[in-house]
């Protein structure tokens, strides 16, 4: 009950999805740190294929070109 607690003090409000992670975990993903690390990793895809101007594209933008080109 404390973790829930302590969460609640510092975000005010978690959603069911927070408090299952809490509960299973013992602490609540930064989904902003997770975002920051899918698009590291969509970039790192892309150089890796050779995606020309990846450094500049949104994380939208490079899963469609990691897409297009796998599909080739």
């Amino acid at each position: 009950m404390t973790l829930i607690t302590e969460a609640l003090i510092e975000r005010e409000t978690i959603t069911k999805e927070e408090i299952d992670e809490l509960i299973s975990t013992g602490k609540i993903t930064d989904k902003s740190e997770s975002a920051k690390d899918d698009k590291k990793n969509l970039k790192d895809q892309a150089k890796e294929l050779g995606i020309k101007g990846y450094s500049k594209m949104s994380k939208e933008e490079l899963e469609e070109a990691i897409k297009n080109s796998t599909e080739k």
